[in-house]
């Protein structure tokens, strides 16, 4: 917590905020994604996103090929987009989720510039920077607006998938 009060103690939200992930880092944890899973908790309730979070590990058996497990998974939540990284573009298989009605949609998050504390903007940072330097609202705003950015990825990709669609059936 230190070095979080060294960076961010005179941003306009850090008092704000700073109370909250102290609790965090005064507690103990056995493994890393214990004090990831309190940090995802207290961002999604300062957020006020609603979304349940739900551990893969209480949701049955996690074996089997990882997009048929992925696609299960969002199945059994109740889902029916998966948004994923960029990166699973290399080992993405369409077939599991398709079968389940599943759409994919990569995200390509790029966040809009934001005032911080020190100097130029620098880009992807933790939500702590943008919570602490523009509250939860603006946070929010600064979320809606890299997610302009995943629709128009969403509508390239099916505009895309369009396109093949039509260009098969007329080759057919």
């Amino acid at each position: 917590m230190i070095t979080i009060r060294m960076s961010y103690s005179k941003t306009p939200w850090f008092s704000r905020y700073a109370e909250s992930f102290e609790a965090i880092y005064a507690g103990t944890w056995d493994y890393l994604v214990d004090l990831t899973a309190d940090m995802l908790i207290l961002f999604v309730r300062e957020l006020g996103i609603g979304t349940a979070i739900l551990k893969a590990s209480s949701m049955g058996e996690l074996d089997g090929e990882p997009n048929e497990r992925i696609a299960r998974l969002v199945a059994e939540a109740g889902g029916d987009t998966y948004l994923s990284g960029p990166g699973a573009r290399e080992y993405y298989i369409e077939e599991p989720f398709k079968k389940r009605g599943i759409g994919v949609v990569f995200q390509d998050f790029e966040s809009a510039p934001y005032s911080q504390l020190y100097g130029d903007f620098i880009p992807n940072l933790a939500v702590i920077d943008s919570l602490f330097n523009l509250g939860a609202e603006g946070t929010m705003d600064i979320l809606r607006k890299g997610r302009r950015t995943v629709l128009q990825i969403f509508l390239r990709w099916a505009l895309t998938r369009m396109t093949s669609s039509s260009a098969a059936a007329v080759r057919s």
